[in-house]
């Protein structure tokens, strides 16, 4: 019962994939066919193996079968990759696979900066007052402890591959090649926070990992679990349940799915949404009353999202220009209390001709500044490009215009402006 012939095993790709993502692609398929990758079929976190099948390849147009569970409604992909060749495909091929580069970039780095800032937020504002040691299962670049660690934390990374962490321990991060176990094997603290981060989805025996970050999480610790929920798909991966499925990820969650897992672990939820940002704490292991509708709930969902796709897709993109224009609108606000030509405009792309246009009229923004030296002297959307360099002594702040770069933009501007400068961000 396939959500509908797309999901079928045809061995087409959905994503545009750059030449090295291709290459790791047909890396991964040749070995799955010389059996270098073993298989292995997997049995419900409930136990049960009453399954219907969802898919049959994922969005690599590797061959991945989903299936959902008859009997609790959980999400997983079986026959997957058996733990010697899981270990073997993070070290050499996921990397390559999903970012597109074997190891880590400015640009990565700056994402995961910018979201370990989300997370922070996230946490601070359901627990004003956080430990002081952090850990993060699964770091990649260790951008998200960065973020914690600007603001003081003690933080500590670990990962299965290798690659990125060399990147991490160059900006001053604590990052260990290890797993959870051999962590704790080494007789590691206990830690107030520990953050799993698109981390789950991968583990292959949850139970098992949950043990662990039992042993290692505080009495008091928080525990902070972001998956990708299934019903967040409304608002993200194009709103396209195939985009969404890859091969790295053994589970698929909804929140009672995953508060279900989490309970019978040991661990209660403080606070969780759609999407799904969640904080666990520890507590007795207990079964939540599952709920039978949960099968049929997902269903109908992944049913209606597929046939229905074209609209969610221009209601999601709608929602993402009304969010846009709100911070536009706090920022004119901003700049309104800024001197005359006090405030330069980093970037020259569309988004600063959206920016401008949205900001219009501001005595505040002078300029645009750009990396790029040829640009300097030029004119672009009614204002002069300078470079920094000339325009220190007249400035006041940069406003980063960038969404996708602006996180990596405000770590490399930190090192080159001098501290009474303000860096704005927009998102």
């Amino acid at each position: 019962m396939l959500i509908s012939p797309r999901f079928q095993n045809d061995a087409q790709f959905t994503l545009s994939l750059c030449p090295i993502q291709q290459a790791a692609r047909q890396s991964v398929l040749q070995k799955l066919a010389a059996g270098v990758y073993a298989m292995e079929n997997t049995s419900c976190l409930c136990g049960q193996q009453d399954d219907d099948v969802l898919a049959e390849k994922d969005r690599y147009g590797l061959p991945v079968r989903t299936v959902i569970c008859r009997q609790c409604g959980q999400l997983r992909t079986s026959p997957r990759m058996t733990a010697q060749s899981y270990q073997q495909f993070y070290q050499h091929d996921y990397r390559p696979l999903y970012v597109g580069a074997a190891e880590a970039s400015e640009e990565f780095f700056g994402k995961q900066y910018g979201h370990g800032r989300q997370i922070l937020t996230y946490l601070q504002s359901q627990v004003p007052q956080l430990g002081n040691k952090v850990l993060e299962i699964g770091c990649g670049a260790g951008g998200i402890l960065y973020a914690f660690q600007q603001q003081g934390f003690e933080v500590c990374g670990i990962d299965l591959g290798s690659n990125y962490l060399e990147y991490g321990r160059q900006q001053g991060l604590n990052l260990l090649h290890k797993s959870s176990r051999q962590l704790l094997q080494i007789g590691a603290e206990q830690y107030d926070v520990i953050i799993l981060s698109h981390v789950l989805e991968h583990f292959l025996d949850i139970p098992a990992e949950l043990e662990v970050i039992h042993q290692l999480l505080k009495t008091d610790g928080i525990l902070y679990i972001e998956v990708p929920g299934l019903a967040g798909l409304k608002q993200r991966y194009q709103c396209d349940f195939l985009r969404y499925l890859q091969n790295a990820h053994t589970y698929h969650f909804t929140r009672a799915t995953l508060n279900s897992v989490l309970a019978s672990s040991g661990y209660q939820c403080l606070h969780s949404d759609d999407f799904i940002h969640s904080m666990f704490q520890k507590c007795a292991p207990h079964q939540l009353a599952t709920d039978a509708n949960e099968y049929r709930r997902t269903l109908e969902f992944l049913q209606d999202l597929e046939q229905n796709r074209s609209r969610y897709q221009a209601e999601a993109k709608l929602v993402s220009e009304q969010q846009r224009q709100q911070k536009f609108t706090l920022l004119r606000e901003k700049l309104a209390h800024y001197p005359a030509k006090s405030v330069y405009l980093y970037g020259t792309g569309q988004h600063s001709r959206l920016l401008l246009n949205a900001l219009a009229p501001s005595q505040a923004i002078g300029g645009l500044l750009d990396a790029d030296p040829a640009k300097a002297g030029s004119e672009l959307f009614g204002y002069k490009v300078a470079t920094l360099e000339d325009a220190l002594a007249s400035m006041q702040a940069i406003v980063i215009s960038s969404d996708v770069y602006q996180d990596m933009l405000y770590l490399r501007l930190k090192k080159q402006i001098p501290a009474q400068i303000e860096l704005l961000r927009i998102y």
